[in-house]
């Protein structure tokens, strides 16, 4: 150290402190990968409000707000035991806030276009960090939308039309060409250049994405080839060169499968593109001279600035310039994120990020990595370089962020690229890595046991959650009234407040300045440049006592100065020497006359206090170019607008107030809720009917409707659960009175009858019976009477129906219900019946209320819980399965009855109405085999209803057309 100059030593010590730092946070992610990705966060998305760098331009405080709420929620996600439905809400109600500035006209279309972006990938990151979303579709959708650039881009520079100015700021591909030919001005060939490096780079950004995207490899490769032409004509070095560079990489890691020789012509052959494309790059900077110079070297004294970084905290070297940008040295604004955040947070940030990559390659380097990580390192040539070049692309860092996620959150080991999709065509084998050119199925599964009914409800296997679009429109259906109140509520007021508002008028004079004396063109630009820089005092001038006194004097206004200056607002536009003086009053006359007196007056101020000459004059000359014009028409309230924001904000809060309600809703309505409270399948899905039709039996009135199709799928998945030969004996019962179990009972035994020969349905609930009522038999003998022993079962068992159903009505109210059903004569008499039966269903008393469903559990095979999707709770269903656990009785399955679903679940009602001759096929096949299940073909679910090494029965049903 003694040979060190003290200024070296400093820089070593620091680099040394990052380095530690760096190494602390590689074993941080791996014990905390959530922790990487906040840091990512913080970096990537809040470094430009942190620093006070475009403010106006990128955001607004509520999305700070959302943005650290999100990283906040990606933080605390394993310690917080915040559902998934909260955390949508919560990142939800903050987008909301963010966006309506937006709406109310507050922001700029480039603000918007930087809140999308920056806020997308926070939303995207906190999803990934909670609810594992899979990467690759959003890969997918990356790929599509830069494609969509690329076809832009090369559309521009054949045919000469710039889609690109539609974006704030931007100049296009021919206005780089004809700027740097033409020496049009420095302004001017700075836009054309930050519009061909940021477009340039998010190009070269996104191949890897699209290379790893689980598309077809033909697609993948045409987009590749599109955004590579693309990256040739936006004479961007840095895209072009950062583009070849990502996809060799991408072609190197993902394990292609490729022969060597075809994956060195792919690479030979990209290489020579790119030669090809070389010369017209270089030819446009080396037309670009001094130009592209100065810029070399404004990147070079940019850089030095890391020389007085600090390991934790502001640069020395910051200052705030009086429009409130974060300066430092002699750069009043800085392009560089990368270095921008090292200026302002020092080297800890650059330690994270540099963990996260460096965990990266190391996975991609021993050939572990998944997609998305050998996407990011093949990312880091086009990310280092644009971070370091420009901050104008705000796309960026959202394809960044998504990679950087992708990484810090894999679980150690992991190799899977991506589950595989709903809509996928194969499954992709979770121990195979990624192949750019395609996957290989997996081998073949084992075959389930119990065909479980599919769910639609968007909710999470295993979780109370709602994901997906599916997930969400399922919610808003069933809320759909709430959301309509809102909307309309909100509207109405926002219409109202307008219309009950006192009309405000604004007009506006513009003012020109510049200096009297100087002649050359040094003179002129030195003058210009001091103008400019003092324009932001002038607009603070307009708002004096100083200016507006004499006004209100000279136009005899009622106000002081204090309340004028609330009316009055100068404003100048970026790089310019025009100043716009704006005045607002309840009469449009008064407006034009207010702004007019405002503006002549600071032209008096203005050289008045201005530097004067050798001779006295002053240096500063003011000329008005825009008179105030008297406004046609308010400029507040903005009824449309308003009315538009009122919309949008009710929906808003519609949407918030349907999710509050689904996540405080304990009723139990889908299948997933089921299975977080019992082990046993949900056997079947019964769609909710009008009270009239409720009391019918489908499979009496309607045996070809979708409906009675549903109880014959609950059939079938019964069959599964009955091993070769055994008799089906079972009670339906339910929590609550009035859940439907006496109609599922009636049509799961019409359904048993249609394929069996002897089916027998006893009515158990003596304190309720409902059997003999529901099909007009005689009801005054039967289940009772034979328990106390006045008659015999064949005495009482009455024969209903086409298919011969046989049915023992409940009898006689006894006044001891429980007594009888707990008797050794009630047991003996389930024995009987179901040796004389092929299958004996049991309609059972609900649980809660009487002990009756637990004495019967006891009697019978098997229990099937049917649960109202409306009327009970979690709570309610959990107490009773507990109870049926507590007598040793694991329930065969439960039913969901009165289900609201889409009509597309029940694809099969329309076909069959329409037949017409066999309606009365159904007998033919009692002797034979059982046909598969007819209709909607349904996710299948393994349970372990049957032992291993023993197959289950053939499904029952009717025979598929």
């Amino acid at each position: 150290m003694a040979g060190l100059s003290a200024a070296t030593a400093d820089q070593l010590v620091r680099l040394g402190g990052a380095a530690a730092l760096g190494v602390l946070a590689v074993v941080l992610l791996r014990r905390s990968p959530q922790l990487g990705v906040g840091g990512w966060l913080a970096v990537v998305c809040l470094v430009p409000v942190w620093a006070g760098v475009g403010l106006g331009a990128y955001f607004e405080p509520q999305v700070l707000a959302g943005l650290a709420a999100v990283g906040a929620l990606v933080l605390v996600r394993r310690c917080v035991p915040l559902s998934p439905v909260g955390a949508d809400l919560l990142i939800a109600a903050f987008a909301l806030s963010a966006l309506l500035p937006a709406l109310v006209g507050r922001g700029t279309a480039n603000g918007v276009f930087v809140l999308l972006a920056h806020w997308a990938s926070a939303y995207l990151l906190g999803r990934l960090a909670g609810h594992r979303l899979p990467l690759g579709r959003v890969y997918a959708l990356v790929a599509v939308a830069f494609t969509a650039v690329a076809v832009l881009a090369l559309v521009e520079w054949v045919a000469g039309w710039n889609p690109f100015h539609l974006v704030p700021g931007s100049g296009g591909l021919r206005e780089v060409w004809a700027t740097i030919q033409e020496r049009g001005g420095v302004a001017r060939a700075e836009g054309a250049f930050g519009h061909s490096i940021a477009l340039g780079g998010s190009l070269a950004l996104a191949l890897p994405l699209t290379l790893a995207a689980p598309l077809r490899p033909a697609v993948r490769l045409g987009m590749a080839v599109l955004m590579g032409a693309a990256c040739a004509v936006t004479f961007s070095r840095i895209g072009l060169g950062t583009a070849v560079l990502g996809v060799l990489l991408s072609i190197a890691f993902l394990r292609t499968g490729l022969p060597g020789r075809l994956r060195l012509l792919i690479c030979g052959g990209l290489l020579v593109g790119a030669a090809a494309a070389a010369p017209l790059v270089t030819q446009v900077f080396a037309a670009a001279g001094d130009e592209a110079s100065g810029s070399a070297g404004y990147r070079a004294d940019l850089l030095s600035l890391l020389g007085e970084a600090r390991l934790l905290g502001l640069s020395p070297s910051y200052w705030r310039s009086p429009t409130g940008e974060a300066s430092f040295g002699t750069f009043r604004s800085i392009d560089s994120a990368l270095v921008l955040t090292t200026l302002t947070y020092g080297w800890i940030p650059l330690a994270f990020l540099g963990a996260a990559v460096l965990s990266a390659v190391v996975v991609v380097v021993r050939g572990q990595a998944t997609a998305p990580t050998v996407a990011l390192v093949a990312q880091l040539p086009a990310f280092a370089t644009v971070a370091l070049i420009t901050q104008y692309a705000s796309l960026v860092w959202f394809v960044a962020g998504l990679a950087v996620a992708a990484q810090a959150l894999a679980p150690r080991g992991e190799r899977a690229a991506d589950p595989p999709g709903p809509g996928d065509a194969t499954a992709r084998d979770p121990h195979r890595p990624h192949s750019l050119w395609g996957t290989q199925p997996n081998p073949r599964r084992s075959m389930a046991t119990v065909v479980a009914v599919g769910d639609r409800s968007g909710h999470r296997p295993g979780g109370d959650g709602i994901v997906g679009v599916a997930g969400y429109l399922q919610v808003l259906r069933r809320r759909m009234w709430g959301v309509v109140v809102c909307v309309a509520l909100a509207g109405g007021a926002a219409l109202s407040a307008s219309l009950l508002a006192t009309p405000t008028y604004t007009s506006t004079a513009g003012l020109f300045f510049s200096l009297q004396n100087g002649n050359t063109a040094s003179d002129l630009a030195q003058g210009a440049t001091f103008t400019r820089a003092q324009m932001a005092s002038y607009a603070t001038l307009t708002t004096t006592p100083a200016v507006l006194d004499p006004v209100i004097d000279r136009l005899d206004l009622e106000t002081t100065a204090g309340g004028l200056a609330g009316r009055v607002s100068a404003t100048a536009p970026n790089d310019t020497v025009l100043l716009q003086v704006s005045a607002s009053a309840t009469s449009p006359t008064e407006a034009a006359r207010i702004a007019d007196a405002v503006a002549g007056r600071l032209a008096e101020v203005v050289e008045e206090v201005a530097p004067a000459d050798t001779e006295g004059r002053a240096t500063v000359l003011v000329t008005p170019v825009a008179p105030a014009q008297v406004p046609t028409g308010p400029s507040s309230p903005d009824t449309t607008l308003n009315l538009l924001v009122g919309l949008v904000a009710g929906a808003a809060l519609g949407v918030l107030y349907a999710m509050l309600r689904e996540s405080l809703d304990t009723r139990v309505r889908d299948a997933v809720r089921v299975r977080a409270l019992t082990d046993a399948p949900v056997l079947g899905l019964i769609a909710a009917r009008t009270q009239r039709a409720g009391e019918e039996l489908v499979l009496a009135t309607d045996p070809r409707s979708a409906q009675a199709e549903l109880f014959r799928q609950l059939r079938t998945n019964l069959d599964f659960l009955r091993l070769d030969g055994e008799p089906l004996s079972l009670a339906v019962t339910s929590s609550l009175p009035g859940e439907g179990k006496s109609t599922v009972a009636l049509d799961l035994a019409l359904a048993l009858a249609e394929v069996h020969e002897r089916v027998l349905l006893v009515d158990a609930d003596m304190r309720r019976p409902a059997v003999a009522h529901r099909l007009d038999l005689e009801g005054s003998a039967g289940l009772s009477t034979v328990l106390v022993g006045r008659a015999a079962v064949d005495d009482v068992v009455q024969e209903w129906g086409p298919h011969g159903l046989h049915v023992l009505t409940a009898g006689a109210v006894p006044p001891n219900p429980a007594q009888l059903l707990d008797s050794p004569r009630m047991t003996a008499l389930m024995a009987e019946l179901a040796t004389r039966y092929d299958a004996v269903v049991v309609d059972s008393p609900p649980v809660l209320p009487v002990t009756d469903a637990l004495l019967l559990s006891r009697c019978t095979g098997g229990t099937l819980v049917v649960v109202d999707t409306h009327r009970v709770r979690r709570n309610q269903l959990a107490e009773a399965l507990r109870q049926l656990g507590n007598v040793d009785t694991r329930p065969l399955g439960v039913v969901l009855n009165r289900l609201v679903r889409e009509k597309q679940v029940y694809g099969y009602g329309a076909y069959g109405s329409d037949q017409g001759d066999d309606v009365d096929a159904g007998r033919w096949w009692r002797k034979g085999a059982r046909p598969a299940a007819v209709g909607r073909q349904h996710a299948v679910e393994t349970h372990d209803a049957v032992p291993a090494g023993q197959r289950a029965p053939a499904a029952a049903g009717r025979p598929r057309p």
